[in-house]
């Protein structure tokens, strides 16, 4: 992994995209964790641990949650992490925020449910 990936921000807070954020932690990584329902950001960040996706799995110190999309921006890199049904609506909503080109990495299951792509 090049050096200049220090922090990866990971966009969906479901069981995946939270494992994902404690997995580049483990890497040496910084991560930004964006829920998209404020409660769960909330939630997470004064519990430190996603009871509603990822129960009994703390975490790491190097994991901040975030519940604005702008934070993203300070990535070096951005893990897609939401269902692939949000997949397009989410990169438009970040395309917004993003001042530099910034690496996407998407990491969604899925189809669309509306086109089937």
């Amino acid at each position: 992994m090049p050096s200049s990936f220090k922090h990866f921000g990971v966009v969906g807070a479901g069981a995946w995209g939270t494992a994902l954020a404690i997995a580049v932690t483990r890497a040496g990584r910084q991560a930004s964790l964006w829920a998209f329902e404020p409660d769960l950001a909330d939630a997470m960040a004064s519990k430190r641990e996603n009871a509603a996706y990822l129960p009994g799995v703390k975490l790491p110190d190097g994991v901040k949650i975030s519940k604005e999309l702008d934070e993203m921006s300070a990535c070096n890199a951005i893990i897609l992490a939401t269902p692939a049904q949000h997949v397009r609506e989410i990169c438009i909503k970040l395309a917004a925020h993003l001042k530099q080109p910034t690496p996407l990495i998407i990491a969604a299951k899925g189809v669309e449910l509306t086109t089937h792509k």
